[in-house]
């Protein structure tokens, strides 16, 4: 039988990712130990530290994506109900996978380290 992690390509870590409109890049660099990742919406950057790998890795990422969300779409500096925040965050989340489909893969790939 086949490992399954065999039948997964090698998929580079993303480097950019489309969120609404505007295109971040990612960027792996060296953090301090207590930061695993930052977001500046005026530079359209996501910084991650560069040792995370597997599920800390996406969890990480998709956290500060997250933040890139609550920013894009105005969710920030406003009291939300839950109801609100949640539909956002199903149309955002849909939208990135949608223009997005080799971060999809990349993820699958992350999560079965």
């Amino acid at each position: 039988m086949a490992n399954k992690k065999n039948k997964i390509p090698n998929i580079e870590r993303p480097t950019k990712i489309k969120i609404s409109a505007l295109d971040f890049n990612i960027e792996y660099v060296p953090l301090n130990e207590e930061l695993f990742g930052d977001f500046s919406y005026l530079n359209c950057r996501i910084r991650i530290e560069k040792n995370l790998s597997g599920p800390s890795l996406v969890d990480t990422i998709l956290h500060e994506m997250n933040h890139a969300v609550w920013k894009v779409w105005q969710l920030k500096d406003r009291r939300e109900d839950e109801e609100r925040v949640v539909a956002v965050m199903a149309s955002a989340w849909t939208q990135i996978f949608r223009d997005n489909p080799e971060f999809s893969k990349w993820m699958q790939k992350e999560l079965e380290q």
